[in-house]
């Protein structure tokens, strides 16, 4: 139980170099409280992470996607809005990504991919149509609910390319891509 421990550890938003708490012997005395998903922290076990992380078998549509996406110079598009756009309290801790931030992401990609296939993922497609709807060479991925998440997570980890959103998901789904 955190809460019961004689050591805390809190890292939110700054990397903490784990010397700094290598002196603490009783590793089940520490709680460490918070994101930890600084590189640095596992840069040198990344690809034994990446072959170790095995993702269920994709369901019959994913599936078909996937093979689509290995075909083409996919480019995964992660928008997260819900919480992020509905609640004050999280507004005032995490930043909602703007129109402006994809359209320069879109302008990256095009400068450097030729004829990239977009496939997007997100919590509000409705905003993410009418924002992105008139693009070509776009596919929203908007039939996997909230239990199947982990298979857009996978989709996306399978995209030769990026474009994140400023959230864990988007974070682990391009650290997994075993083509990066």
């Amino acid at each position: 139980d955190p809460f019961y421990k004689n050591h805390y550890i809190f890292e939110f938003d700054r990397y903490i170099d784990p010397q700094q708490f290598s002196s603490l012997t009783n590793a089940n005395d520490i709680a460490f409280i918070g994101y930890w998903q600084d590189i640095r922290y596992f840069k040198q076990e990344l690809q034994s992470l990446k072959r170790q992380f095995i993702f269920p078998k994709l369901a019959k549509k994913n599936l078909q996607l996937s093979r689509k996406i290995a075909r083409s110079e996919s480019v995964a598009v992660h928008v997260r809005r819900g919480d992020y756009a509905s609640s004050k309290a999280v507004q005032k801790i995490l930043c909602l990504l703007d129109v402006e931030y994809y359209q320069r992401a879109f302008s990256e990609i095009e400068m450097k991919v030729k004829k990239p296939d977009y496939y997007v993922f997100s919590n509000d497609f409705e905003w993410v149509r009418q924002q992105f709807g008139d693009r070509r060479n776009m596919t929203f991925v908007d039939w996997n609910n909230e239990q199947r998440g982990f298979e857009d997570m996978h989709l996306m980890s399978l995209c030769k390319h990026s474009i994140i959103a400023n959230s864990s998901f988007s974070y682990w789904s391009a650290l997994l891509n075993k083509q990066q």
